[in-house]
Parts: C-alpha cells; structure tokens; sequence
C-alpha cells in the first residue's frame, strides 16, 4: 500500500510539473528573452537525427517477432509448469520463514566479525533435522525447505545471515528445531530482567507519558536528576528500564525491539519514532535506561484514552516480550493457510481487476476493441515472460555449473511474493502506457482512413522509436541501480522490474503494433490522410 501511494503521488505530480512548471518555466524564459531558440543535439549532428527517426519496414519482420514471442512466452510457461506451486512464498503458501543471524567470530582479531557457513553447509544442517523425524511428523518437510544466504560474500553462497523458508506452520517447532541445530553458530542472548517487568496495571508498571512543558526527561518519570531534553517525543511514552540483569548493550537493546516490531504481532506499531537513552551506565553496560516512542496518530495531550490502549499499553506489550526471552534468531514469520489464501486471492483480483480497467479504458480512448484487446495481449505477453523467467531463476540458481552466472549477475531464487505482485501490477502500468504511446500516434497518422495499413503502422513506430528508446533507457538505468545496490529486500522487485521495462519495450512494436495492423482494401502506395507529423 505505501509503495501503491507513492507511486500514485509520484504520477500526480509528474503530470502536474510537465503540464503546469514545465510551461511556466518556458513562459518566464519568452518573456524575459532568456531563451530565443531551442537547439537539440539531433539538430546539430545529422547522424543522431538519423538514427532518431529510422525508415524500417517493421511489418515486413513480424514473423521474427512472431517466433521470438512464442519462443519466450513458452518458456516462460514451461518454466512455470516446472516450478509451480515453489514458486510462491511463504505469503501465499502458507509456513515459516525464518532467519538466522550468527554470532561474532571469537576467533579473529576483527570484532566485527561473525561466523560464516555456505549454503550448502546450512542446506545439509537443515537437511539432518528432517531426516531424524518420523514421517508423520510436521518437520519431516524441512526436507524442501529453501535456503537464501543474505547480503553474502563475492561467492555468493557464504554469509553470516541466511533466511530458510518452510511449508511447516507451526513456528515454535520449526523455531526450536533450528534453535538445536545451530546452537554452536548462534547468536545467542539470554532473557532480560529489570525492574517492574511484570507489573501489567497502569500506576505499577514504570510505563510514563511525556507532557513536561519544557520537555525535560526527569519529572515525567519520577527522576527530577535527569535532565535529559525530550521535546521531540512530547506527547509519546517513555518506559524506564532500571536494574538490568544481565547488563545488555545498547546495540543489543536496540536489535530485539527491531525484531519483535518486525513480527506480525505487533506490525501495528512499525513506522513509531523510537529512540534509547542510557542513563546509567555505558553503551556497552546498561544499568538504566530509558525507550522513548512517539506516534503522531497517537498523543496523550489529544486523547489519553486512546494514547493508553494504542501506544502505552502495546509498547509495554513489546518490551516485555522482546526482553523477557531468549533470543536466537533474528526474525521469524509464520503464515497459516487461511491467510495465505487471502492473499493469493487479493492478488488474482487485483491483476484481472487491471486488465479489465485497462480493457475498458483503451476501448473509450480509441473506440475499438481490436486496440482494446492488442493492449491486453502486449500486457500479458509481458507479465507471462516475466513470470516464467522470475521461476527460470531459482532453477539456474540452485543447478551448481551456474554458479559463476548467478554470482556474477547477483541472481537469487525469486518467488512470487507481495513485492513481485506490485512489480507485476506497476509493468502492467508500465507496458499499457508505452503501448498507448505507438498506438496513439497510429490512430493520428491513419486519419479518416478506415484502416492502420502497413504503412501508417511502420511510419508511427518510426516517429516514436526515440521516445521509446529514450523513456526505457532511463527507466533501466534507475532499475539496474535500484537492483545493484537495493539490497535482499528489493532486489525481487528490481529484478522483475528489469525485465518487464525491456520485455515492454519490446511488446509495444512487435507484439502490440502488428496487432493493430489491418489489410483492409487499402494498397500499399496509399497516403494517409493526415498533416506531417513530427517526431515524438
């Protein structure tokens, strides 16, 4: 949802800038004869001029693209009808995904580093647990689970962090099982006590709102020797933390409140401004300490009823639980079925919501369905290829003679998740509009004729073939920096994003164009019946 916002803000307010400031700039330029031509680099070197308005006869290769399409589209569904039902996540299959963040490397003379093991060391490990267990037992199907090294080495295969996703449902088994096996790798760290840790009623519990008008720490919470300015939380919740046993990091702290927020449990209070202040002891040492958070949705001064239930009492709520237990893993998320299948239904209805949105739309702005039905076919034509080589993925990444490939092209095994959906949802938006480009500049260039022949069709994929190349090109560009450096959590994304742009690209001249292209009684010499047009 917040990429879907953004997304639509972005569009908003890129049509307002190139319809409104682009004008106005060019407006105060005239008028303070700032700008008295405009000279373009194609004007100035004849060859790029040339190069930007080709003569192709593109028609005369539509049997090439014909044979180019069926190839990719049918591997794409072979590569599908291989993988099936892996190629989906834990989202829409249901299981536990969890990750496993090993401990520092005693043995180095670097503090910073941590023990590391190769995904296959990790597969086998994983492997041994399955094996031991009967075969009516729920972690007999660790024996398919996926292993995913995180941010690892130049191999590829090596880290310190690797991410093992199961169809097993129930996460304390699998939780406790990975606990054994990998108790000697580990990072381990032991429950937390401190004072009031188990009082739940509000008075008791060291749970305090911040409303000082000079907004000092101190007389908020009872401790008028700390001085320390909390303004920026005025109206949030400070929870004291006083007589740590044992005496944890602040780093430490501050690693088990991230993962417990990252749990579904408490996914509603994600996005809070929260900060640890040490106030006694060091960042090494806690002895007191002291968690401010802050929700502007959420403040004491507007509604202390409110501020109690969705911001005091949840906070607490946390803080026991990330504190008060042993931790060894650094995330765990477990889906059931019931909510996987929600959310493969959410997703079916939001793709076919948009091909009908898009069928319906084209068929207002053109007044055919023959456009209608071209635009859905270069959309699916896409979005299959895409699919089938976001499955060719994970196959060509566990095959080990390409290796060298996968760490080369950094390529992990991508599965349909949300990410992909959005991805899947935004080529869908990306391919209707360069599509929409071509055909629109078909539906002038025709005129009052009755049909598009090959002419027509070959004269206005000519005219905007620059615009094509040159709005793909920068979109690439920002993909393939978005895939290089985006790290694990959007590299799926980026990745199907790369390829749905170039798959695109080309579906809007060879796939969509032809589609449009009709024989009709008009012979080839025929001129449409239109003014010159310029080049897009």
């Amino acid at each position: 949802k917040g990429f879907a916002i953004t997304l639509g803000v972005g569009v908003v307010t890129t049509m307002f800038s190139a319809l409104v400031v682009s004008r106005l700039i060019f407006n105060l330029l005239l008028e303070f004869k700032l700008m008295t031509h405009i000279r373009m680099l194609p004007s100035a070197v004849p060859a790029l001029e040339r190069a930007f308005e080709p003569n192709i006869n593109w028609l005369r290769y539509r049997g090439v693209f014909v044979l180019v399409s069926t190839a990719f589209v049918g591997l794409g569904l072979t590569m599908v009808f291989v993988q099936r039902g892996e190629m989906m996540d834990t989202e829409f299959r249901g299981g536990t995904q969890v990750t496993l963040q090993f401990k520092l490397d005693e043995s180095t003379p670097d503090p910073d580093d941590r023990v590391t093991m190769t995904r296959k060391e990790v597969e086998e490990q994983v492997l041994a647990i399955a094996e031991e267990q009967p075969e009516d037992s729920p972690l007999a199907d660790l024996r398919s689970a996926q292993v995913l090294p995180l941010d690892p080495d130049s191999s590829g295969v090596r880290s310190d962090k690797f991410m093992i996703k199961s169809v097993i449902t129930n996460e304390q088994a699998v939780v406790d099982a990975l606990t054994r096996a990998f108790a000697d790798q580990l990072d381990n760290r032991p429950p937390l006590t401190f004072s009031g840790q188990h009082e739940v009623e509000p008075g008791l519990r060291p749970v305090f709102p911040l409303t000082n008008p000079r907004g000092i720490l101190g007389p908020d919470i009872n401790r008028p020797r700390y001085l320390d300015d909390v303004s920026a939380f005025t109206g949030g919740v400070a929870i004291l933390l006083e007589n740590f046993d044992p005496k944890p990091t602040k780093w430490g702290l501050e690693a088990r409140l991230k993962r417990m927020r990252e749990q579904p449990d408490f996914s509603d209070t994600s996005g809070r401004i929260v900060e640890i202040r040490v106030l006694e002891g060091t960042d090494d040492a806690i002895e007191t300490a002291v968690i401010l958070v802050n929700d502007p949705a959420v403040g004491f001064l507007t509604n202390a009823q409110q501020w109690e239930t969705e911001l005091a009492d949840r906070e607490w709520m946390l803080v026991r639980e990330a504190f008060g237990q042993s931790t060894t893993l650094a995330s765990v998320q477990s889906f059931s079925a019931a909510m996987a299948g929600t959310f493969r239904a959410k997703a079916v209805v939001s793709v076919v919501l948009s091909l009908m949105l898009i069928l319906i739309y084209v068929w207002v702005r053109f007044g055919s369905v023959r456009y209608s039905l071209a635009a859905i076919v270069c959309v699916v034509h896409d979005c299959l290829i895409c699919i089938g080589l976001i499955a060719m993925a994970e196959i060509v990444y566990s095959m080990p003679a390409a290796q060298g490939v996968v760490a080369l092209l950094d390529i992990r095994p991508f599965k349909i998740d949300l990410n992909m959906i959005a991805a899947l949802l935004t080529i869908i938006g990306y391919s209707l509009n360069d599509t929409i480009i071509v055909m629109d500049r078909i539906r002038e260039i025709r005129g009052r004729l009755p049909y598009a022949t090959d002419k027509v069709i070959n004269q206005s994929i000519n005219m905007t073939i620059s615009r094509t190349v040159i709005t793909s090109g920068t979109t690439l560009l920002a993909v393939l920096i978005l895939y290089i450096f985006g790290g694990e959590g959007i590299r799926g994304f980026a990745y199907a994003m790369l390829i749905g742009v170039a798959v695109g690209t080309y579906s809007s001249i060879a796939v969509a164009a032809p589609l449009v292209w009709q024989r009709g009684h008009i012979e080839q010499d025929d001129e449409p019946v239109t003014g010159e047009m310029t080049t897009a």
